[in-house]
């Protein structure tokens, strides 16, 4: 018992320390933050949180009622300060004293702190914390003693404030919740009593997630009834509410209502899926209550339209039930908005006879002033009036709607309700009765296009009644024109006398008497009539064309969707009836209907039906009225044109009275657009064939699958009719589209589209228009000329005129007939058809590719069509390519067409006769292309003969003969004509034959190779005739083929590109036939070359002899060959085909022409081509092939032609010797040897090297000849004595002195008498140490001590006056002799600069010369033998640089 008085004492002492907490002043944020840590803290007190929100709400309150004390003050005296500024205004009385008190009131207002100022937003933003909060607790406590209620142990213990009474009472579970249920509402509505709706929200939400649909659509409903006293209290003060926008707050709270029951019973559904057992019996009942509906309903008949009154929000409403499949709901919503309309409909009615009565009574009011008389009453009942209207302008914005937006509104909720019923009947399974509401609705609607849009919701599933709105709706746009066209004259003509009576009104002026009654007389007419429809335009005639048109597209769609449902119906009556009704819609199109692009849309979306008949009359009546349309614009364009260019006024108003008569022309028609309809005609037509042959592809597929899966209902034999009836649908149809489809780039258009689905038909246009297109090409040419003629005639008038002159009168009387005709002529599409040549070329490629296209998937293996029919169309295929060959070869003529088809028919297969053929047009073709060129050719040498003969008489002030100027005028019209051919007549006609011939060559060889392919096998075993006639064959096919390409190249350079594509393709016998014809044209033109400067030649020298000559006669007959001459010589024209450019050529084609006949193992051909590519080159790698390749008398006899060459030859001439000097031609070495080098050491070095070369082969193997080298010898010796370069000499002298060495001395001799001439003193020790070098050679090298002796006594002798010089040579012999020389002298210098003599020589190799004996009986390839050479030659450089590195060595011992 102690403890128990314990616990007991614990708990009022925790009470009485939360109510002396509660009772003492604390500040708010500390009473929010105390009662927020009560509900936060981990064993929550939610009950003393909310008695301290309770306490924060008392205090937000008081202070609420004195901020509103205060706000009364300012107001009262702000109403007192408007009531003396009125009365100021009527000077009564001056409140200067009253004013200023105001003023200082308002002035300590404003030094008051801001927390005792009024801020509505302010408070209710703290007090809705304070009531979540609240919210909060209350729930956690209702929450929390729900789970116990769950639990029997804990029943007891609940934290719920219940009287003890009904503690003591046994209370049953249902009565335990509601009970706690009733609690929290009272908290609930304790929390959101002085809150304003837009913060109320807030706990609305919080009472959605919590999942208490009840309650939060008991909370939403007072909040709906807060809105609409907030709403009556803005009437009521004319001050707009704190909750802002109470509309859109109304629409938040509806649709956070709805959402609260969709999401609980989302919720619910799941618990009693997952968790049964947790469930509660209030949940149960809830779930009950929210599936049934009744909640929902409950609350939209209470919320709709009394307190929702925005025709938007409503509609938004029931477009959100509508996308959450809640039809039932949807269709109430669209009931309680249609009342809502109405409703909204008449307050605007009061609201116009509430400002009508106004206008009225100010008018009355301003007659009685006028008079004078008393006003009072009126006064009275006018500021009344001012009041009741004063507070629409509270209302919101759509009670001042239009009547366009008034009837939208009303579109859309027709539209939520068709929607919903539909729905539902759908769900219904077709039980639901509609039909009622569909008729209802019809009634609310007026305007034509809400009536078509709810039409098209209805026509897939109500079908009868779709026709019928469709109906109505037409009989509303038939009633509706009926009254444009009796009401927009009278209203024309009324505006038309109202402006000018306000423009006569500007000038003080009046409107005659006779106009006024007039005026009256129409507006009474105006009055009388119906008014016209809000959502017409009285002006737009032509407004509901297009609504027409979809009208008639939806109710057509309509009837065919009821026939496809009645075509297994036996019922025939029926079927009749259906059949004229659509009869009767297609006549009522075609008669309303007259735009084409109208039709054209009727077309298309007809194309689905099946119905080949109706389609076929619409492209008719397309085509029809499009030419009817460009005929009336061209008789029009014509007479106005006429109207423009007449002078007489008779003749004018004839022509005017002329255009009145014709028929008026369509609106949606333009007069300056040529042909505007051609591509609707096309539309129609391309739409029309597709449709006759998808419906053919359709029966065709009925009956395969009849056959593949033998099904009986199928009526064979009347598809099979059909399938005939169609066909000739289709020829007829064909033919009357080419009528009307014109323009040529259009009809290759069409073309193409039908090819896809059908070859044959492509084929049909192609023999239909390739003569139309000649024809009319020819026809547009002439047409040019005519063009051209005027242009050329006004041209040459306009150049007389600057000159003063006059025109001649045949020239005058010819440009005058040629534009009179040409006014006359009307030749559509003339542009096109001079491009014929263009479109033929199209067509015929196209064909080709169709057709090979078409072949490949009849063979393909994936094809999915029976063998029988794949033999017909194989068979149908061939066919066509024979008569698609045909009008290639009457038509085409583009040669990069060709060269297409050529490559499509090489890529297609095996149809290599086809290949050869279409090559041989080809190039039949390129020869006349080439011959129109000569034409331009000699056309323009005319031209340039004709221009300077007009160009010199225009100097002298005189004119061309006629004739001359009638060909000079000819010739420039028929070059402005050449401007309008294709491209390829003026291209690079090698070029083109150089690709043709490409493609052709390709061809035959892979011919050639898949033959050689089957010969291997054993199919063509003995057959060795076939395989004889047939190689024979494809040669002969390959030489024709390059006897074409050769002839139709004329361009070296292309022949030389065709055999270097030859080569890549590695036709090595093919390159060797056409080289041998590109090296006679060479040869033909080297020979030309040389002609043409022989004349040259010839005729200087002519020249001299003239000019010598002092006989007239001798002098007229060198006159005359000298003409003969330069006539010659100028009529060979070879343009830039120089020597030069003739020997590249040659060296080009020589190059392959040797590779492959090394490949091909040619010998002769090899030789031939060797010695051909010598003459041009003089290569020592060509001498050496050719050396190797040749016997020993054929080498002979080739050595002594090619000599010739390389004499000849102007490259360097070291080369050359060595080239000599390698097949034992000493002479010809001896004779071409060059004069020593005086500018560049590096070259004299190479040139002693090849003299050491020289000699020692001419000592080896022509001794006889070797006078002739010592001479040269002795040549360079002296330039480098001169030079000061002896020490080079070295090399020279080591071989010389082997047999000769007494002419070292001598050259010696004769080099120092030259040196000495001009000698210094400061040279002497340069020519005493080449003494020195020379005494050594002699002395010490060879032994001859005598001859060096003889050698300084002639010298001492010859030169007695040099006695410094003598004196210095005496001492050569001393062994202490030393030469001192100053290093920084020029001699030094010269000294040191020799000082390495091996610096040049040791880079020069000594040439190896050898005497090749090639083998008489065995020709060498090639390619072996020139290795070999290489091989050799590399051996001997080896052996002579070892040789040289001892000679040097051994000098440098000596030194």
């Amino acid at each position: 018992m102690i403890e128990i008085n314990k616990l007991k004492s614990f708990e009022e002492d925790k009470r009485n320390i939360f109510q002396t907490f509660l009772e003492s002043e604390n500040d708010t944020n500390l009473l929010f933050t105390t009662a927020k840590k009560f509900l936060e803290k981990s064993q929550p007190e939610p009950t003393l949180t909310i008695k301290i929100c309770e306490k924060i709400h008392k205090i937000y309150e008081q202070k609420e009622i004195q901020n509103k004390k205060i706000k009364s003050i300012i107001q009262e005296e702000d109403s007192w300060k408007l009531s003396i500024s009125k009365e100021l205004e009527n000077k009564h009385h001056d409140y200067k004293e009253e004013l200023d008190k105001i003023q200082k009131n308002k002035e300590f207002y404003e030094f008051l702190p801001a927390s005792i100022k009024s801020n509505v937003l302010e408070h209710q933003r703290k007090m809705v914390d304070v009531s979540m909060l609240m919210v909060k607790s209350a729930y956690h406590i209702y929450n929390d003693s729900m789970i116990r209620l769950k639990t029997p142990k804990q029943q007891q213990q609940d934290k719920m404030e219940i009287d003890s009474n009904e503690q003591e009472e046994a209370i049953d579970s249902k009565q335990l919740e509601n009970d706690y249920l009733n609690s929290f509402n009272k908290v609930l509505n304790h929390a959101i009593k002085d809150i304003i709706p837009s913060f109320a929200i807030d706990i609305a939400k919080f009472l959605k997630e919590m999942n208490l649909p009840m309650v939060c659509a008991r909370v939403c409903k007072e909040l709906a009834i807060k809105i609409s006293n907030e709403r009556k209290l803005e009437r009521e003060t004319f001050k707009k509410s704190d909750s802002g926008d109470l509309d859109q707050v109304m629409y938040q709270v509806i649709e956070i209502c709805i959402n609260s029951i969709f999401d609980t019973i989302s919720k619910l559904d799941q618990k009693v899926k997952l968790s049964p057992h947790l469930i509660s019996d209030r949940e149960l009942s809830d779930l009950t209550i929210l599936k049934n509906g009744e909640l929902l309903k409950e609350f939209i008949e209470f919320i709709l339209p009394d307190y929702l009154q925005s025709p938007e929000g409503i509609i938004k409403i029931g477009q959100y039930l509508l996308s959450i499949n809640q039809y039932n709901h949807v269709v109430l919503v669209a009931e309680r908005g249609r009342i809502r309309l109405e409703k909204l409909k008449r307050e605007q009615v009061e609201k116009e006879q509430l400002e009508q009565k106004l206008q009225s009574l100010t008018k009355e009011i301003e007659s009685i002033e006028r008079v004078s008389g008393s006003t009072e009453e009126k006064s009275v009942e006018l500021v009344k009036l001012e009041k009741e209207l004063a507070v629409y302008k509270m209302y919101p914005s759509y009670y001042s709607i239009n009547k366009r937006v008034f009837s939208k509104h009303n579109l859309d909720i027709a539209t939520l309700r068709i929607k919903s019923i539909l729905e539902m009947k759908d769900a219904s399974k077709g039980v639901l009765n509609i039909q009622s509401h569909l008729d209802d609705t019809l009634k609310t609607l007026l305007d034509p296009n809400h009536i078509y849009q709810l039409a098209v919701l209805l026509q897939k599933t109500e079908i009868d009644t779709a026709l019928v709105y469709g109906e109505r709706c037409q009989r509303f746009i038939t009633d509706l024109e009926i009254l444009r066209e009796v009401r927009l004259p009278l209203t024309l003509r009324i505006k038309e006398l109202e402006n000018e009576e306000s423009t006569l009104r500007l000038d003080g002026r009046t409107i005659s008497d006779e106009k006024k009654a007039e005026l009256d007389q129409l507006n009474e007419k105006t009055s009388s009539l119906p008014e016209f429809p809000f959502f017409s335009e009285l002006t737009n005639r032509n407004e509901y064309d297009r609504l027409n048109l979809q009208v008639a597209q939806m109710m057509i769609t309509c009837v065919f969707e009821k026939k496809s449902k009645l075509s297994t119906s036996k019922d025939q009556t029926q079927k009749d009836r259906l059949n004229q009704q659509v009869s009767a819609l297609i006549m009522m199109c075609l008669e309303k209907f007259k735009d084409p692009k109208y039709l054209l849309e009727l077309e298309k979306h007809l194309k689905p039906s099946r119905e080949d008949k109706v389609v076929i009359q619409i492209a008719n009546q397309i085509f029809n009225r499009c030419d009817e349309i460009e005929k009336q614009r061209i008789e029009r364009v014509s007479l106005e044109k006429r109207e423009k260019e007449a002078t007489d006024d008779n003749e004018k108003s004839k022509i005017n009275e002329q255009i009145k008569q014709l028929p008026i022309f369509p609106y949606y028609a333009s007069l300056t657009i040529e042909n505007q309809y051609d591509d609707t005609v096309y539309e129609a037509a391309e739409q029309l064939m597709t449709f006759l042959l998808d419906n053919i592809a359709f029966i065709e597929e009925k009956l395969r699958k009849a056959k593949l899966f033998n099904i009986k209902n199928i009526e064979d034999e009347q598809l099979n009719k059909d399938r005939e009836e169609i066909e000739k649908l289709v020829v007829e149809s064909l033919s009357n589209c080419l009528k009307f489809v014109r323009s040529p780039m259009l009809v290759c258009k069409f073309a193409n589209v039908l090819g896809e689905k059908r070859e044959s038909l492509y084929l049909d246009i192609s023999k239909h228009i390739h003569p139309i297109l000649n024809e009319k090409h020819k026809q547009s040419i002439e047409i040019k000329r005519h063009q051209f003629l005027i242009e050329t005639l006004n041209l040459e008038l306009s150049d007389l005129s600057k000159m003063k002159k006059e025109m001649p009168e045949a020239d005058i009387e010819l440009l005058q007939s040629t534009t009179d005709r040409m006014k006359t002529i009307q030749f559509p599409y003339l542009e096109q058809w001079v491009r014929s040549s263009h479109y033929n070329s199209q067509l015929v490629s196209n064909g080709v590719k169709l057709l090979l296209k078409n072949k490949q998937e009849y063979k393909s293996p994936k094809t999915s069509i029976s063998k029988t029919e794949l033999a017909t169309l194989i068979k149908s295929n061939q066919e066509n390519f024979i008569e698609q060959f045909k009008l290639l070869s009457d038509y085409l003529e583009d040669p990069k067409t060709f060269t297409e088809i050529l490559t499509q028919l090489r890529l297609g297969g095996d149809d290599f006769e086809n290949v050869t053929e279409v090559g041989k047009l080809a190039f039949t073709k390129l020869k006349q292309f080439r011959d129109h060129q000569n034409k331009i050719k000699d056309l323009n040498e005319k031209k340039k003969v004709l221009v300077e003969e007009r160009d010199q008489l225009n100097k002298q002030r005189r004119r061309l003969s006629t004739e001359k100027h009638v060909a000079l005028r000819e010739i420039t019209i028929t070059e402005q004509l050449n401007t309008l051919l294709e491209p390829y007549y003026t291209s690079n006609l090698d070029s083109l034959a150089l690709t043709i011939g490409g493609v052709l060559i390709e061809a035959n060889t892979c011919e050639r190779s898949e033959f050689e392919t089957k010969a291997s096998s054993k199919a063509f075993e003995n057959q060795f005739k076939y395989i004889s006639d047939q190689r024979k064959r494809i040669n002969d096919t390959i030489s024709q083929t390059i006897k074409l390409v050769v002839e139709n190249i004329e361009s070296i350079q292309d022949l030389l590109k065709f055999t270097n594509d030859l080569f890549v393709k590695k036709e090595y016998l093919l390159v060797l036939q056409v080289g041998k014809i590109i090296e006679a044209a060479l040869e033909t033109k080297k020979n030309t070359i040389e002609h043409k400067e022989n004349l040259l030649k010839e005729i200087k020298e002519l020249q001299g002899k003239y000019l010598h000559s002092q006989s007239p006669k001798d002098r007229e007959k060198i006159q005359t060959f000298i003409d003969q001459n330069q006539q010659e010589y100028d009529s060979i024209n070879l343009l830039d085909h120089t020597y030069e450019v003739n020997k590249e050529l040659t060296i080009q084609i020589t190059k392959l022409m040797i590779e492959s006949a090394s490949i091909e193992d040619q010998g002769d051909i090899l030789r031939d081509q060797l010695i051909l590519s010598f003459k041009n080159t003089t290569s020592p790698l060509d001498w050496d092939r050719i050396r190797n390749i040749s016997n020993e008398e054929e080498w002979a006899e080739t050595k002594k032609e090619l000599v010739i060459y390389i004499m000849k030859r102007e490259e360097n001439i070291n080369s050359k010797i060595e080239l000599l000097l390698k097949d034992l031609l000493f002479e010809e070495a001896i004779q071409i040897f060059p004069h020593p080098s005086s500018d560049n050491d590096e070259e004299l070095d190479i040139q002693l090297n090849l003299l050491v070369s020289l000699y020692d082969a001419v000592d080896q193997h022509a001794f006889h000849l070797i006078n002739g080298v010592i001479p040269i010898i002795q040549r360079y010796a002296k330039r480098c004595y001169i030079e000061w370069k002896y020490e080079k000499l070295d090399i020279v002298y080591d071989s010389l002195q082997k047999r000769f060495p007494k002419e070292i001395i001598s050259t010696f001799t004769v080099a120092i008498d030259m040196m000495l001439v001009n000698i210094l003193q400061s040279q002497y020790p340069l020519f005493l140490n080449m003494m020195k070098a020379m005494k050594n050679r002699l002395v010490a090298t060879l032994g001859l001590n005598n001859l060096w002796e003889d050698f300084l006594a002639g010298f001492r002798k010859n030169y007695k006056s040099k006695k410094r010089l003598i004196q210095m040579i005496s001492l050569i012999g001393d062994s202490v002799w030393q030469i001192n020389v100053n290093p920084n002298s020029i001699t030094g210098k010269q000294i040191a600069k020799r000082a390495l003599p091996q610096s040049s020589q040791s880079s020069n190799k000594k040439i190896k010369v050898f005497a090749p004996t090639p083998n008489a009986t065995t020709k060498l390839s090639a390619n072996k033998s020139t290795d070999q050479d290489e091989e050799f030659v590399e051996d001997d450089i080896e052996d002579d640089e070892n040789k040289e590195q001892d000679e040097e060595l051994s000098a440098t011992d000596e030194e």
